[in-house]
């Protein structure tokens, strides 16, 4: 599997991704929604965070009493989340794995799966679904998603970003009946919505439970 991160990529990363001031009122605003979420659940067990990049959400987990497996495509950005660790501890692990071609766990292995910013880089439907399917499969309780919801006005933003500076990158945005559709065919049902900003932004975080486990 190509890494394509080193240790100095992911440390540089880490560093510059969430710097400017927009990107950082993101990074908080994503922080808060996902700390609310997480405070309505009962129970802190062993959480999959996939996938986990530098541990941006692995160490919140950590903070909210979880313990967390992080799980990621790159061995460097799995390396880098287990600097999370509390001194002295081990409530996180890493594995390196990819969501959509399946990962490398039993069934309901864990009490909640989380994955923030995949599925916006999914484009093939078949890929979108595949790996929501593996998330429905490895929870025994719930999973938190995020998507990016269809929005005629991020998709200008983005259009006249990438007319500035064409190495943006191209994001899938999916109507709610299609994401619906396939949360469905995962056999999961939506619990709640959160828009990142109303409007303006098309990220949703979505909160998801089982639905033939009747949970």
């Amino acid at each position: 599997m190509n890494d394509a991160f080193d240790p100095g990529g992911v440390e540089s990363y880490a560093r510059t991704r969430y710097r400017k001031a927009d990107q950082r009122f993101v990074h908080r605003r994503e922080r808060r929604i996902l700390q609310r979420i997480l405070c309505r659940m009962e129970g802190r067990g062993l959480v999959l965070d996939v996938p986990c990049g530098y541990g941006r959400f692995s160490g919140l987990l950590l903070e909210q009493g979880f313990r967390v497996v992080g799980c990621d495509l790159s061995h460097s950005m799995v390396t880098k989340t287990l600097t999370l660790n509390p001194p002295g501890e081990v409530r996180l692990r890493g594995v390196v794995g990819d969501a959509v071609r399946g990962l490398p766990f039993q069934g309901a292995s864990f009490l909640g799966v989380i994955c923030v910013r995949l599925f916006h880089h999914l484009h093939d439907t078949g890929d979108w679904e595949a790996a929501l399917r593996e998330l429905a499969r490895l929870s025994r309780d719930f999973v938190i998603v995020s998507y990016y919801r269809r929005n005629a006005l991020h998709a200008a933003q983005r259009r006249i970003r990438r007319w500035l500076k064409p190495s943006q990158a191209f994001i899938r945005m999916v109507s709610r009946a299609k994401f619906l559709e396939s949360v469905d065919n995962a056999g999961m049902e939506v619990v709640c919505e959160t828009p990142l900003l109303m409007g303006l932004h098309a990220q949703r975080f979505v909160l998801l439970r089982g639905v033939r486990t009747g949970r």
